[in-house]
């Protein structure tokens, strides 16, 4: 390849769009993690009706499980690393940071 063909190459290479990177597979977790968040808070008052007093674990704007003990519902979910996990209760919850 000689000079002239390197230089037009890369003139033809700037003039084209920027590819578009698809998001990453970590990307789309911790997103669906937060819907999941946010879906649970503006749903708070109608899950407290079954799920009062229990922990829950949420996938897609679902709940998949629920338990009074945060450890049982765990076992019961295929990656607990990945699952949007609260405690649904009417009490106020204070966090120490």
């Amino acid at each position: 390849m000689n000079v002239k063909t390197k230089t037009a190459n890369k003139k033809q290479n700037a003039s084209k769009k920027p590819k578009i990177v698809p998001r990453t597979e970590t990307g789309r977790i911790l997103e669906q993690f937060a819907d999941d968040h946010v879906w649970i808070a503006r749903n708070r008052e109608k899950l407290l009706e079954q799920y009062a007093e229990q922990w829950i674990a949420v996938e897609k704007g679902k709940v998949i499980a629920s338990d009074p003990d945060v450890h049982a519902l765990r076992k019961k979910l295929a990656n607990p690393a990945f699952t949007c996990v609260d405690f649904i209760t009417r009490k106020p919850v204070e966090f120490m940071i």
